[in-house]
Formats: structure tokens, sequence, C-alpha cells
């Protein structure tokens, strides 16, 4: 029987590993994608991609209710990825 790959805890390249708790108190809510009911980890990591300013205004208007928008995703990746 194989063993699972050990779970890497960081984000891909492109993205920062940012805790739930501080995200929500920026006004934004992760916390439906780190939990395990949700196939998250439930380690209260995610990564969080930024969006950028033209973006961001198009989504949100200006001005908008957080400092940064993010594009979220758990950091549950394993090595192979």
């Amino acid at each position: 029987m194989r063993s699972r790959p050990p779970r890497k805890r960081d984000a891909p390249p492109v993205f920062r590993t940012l805790s739930v708790s501080w995200l929500e108190n920026q006004g934004q809510l992760p916390a439906r994608l780190d939990d395990p009911a949700n196939f998250g980890n439930g380690d209260q990591l995610v990564c969080g991609k930024p969006i950028n300013d033209t973006r961001t205004a198009k989504l949100c208007g200006t001005p908008c209710d957080v400092p940064v928008l993010y594009l979220f995703a758990d950091n549950n990746l394993t090595p192979r990825h």
C-alpha cells in the first residue's frame, strides 16, 4: 500500500500564505475554503493572490470596503503540485 505524500503548507508561487483570522479582521471571509467540511485542511491558513487595482475597481467599485481583494485557495498542495 502506497503512503500519501506529505502535505506542503505553502502557497503556489503567485499566491501568498495568509492567516484566516487576519483576513477576517480585514473584512474578507476565506474561512469557508479552509474548513475541512469543504475539503480544506483546517489549519487557519489560505493562499491568496492579490487582485490588481483595475480588476478590484470593476468587482467592488471605488472605494472598496477592503484594502486588498484576493483570489483564494486552500494551502493543501502536495509536493508533486
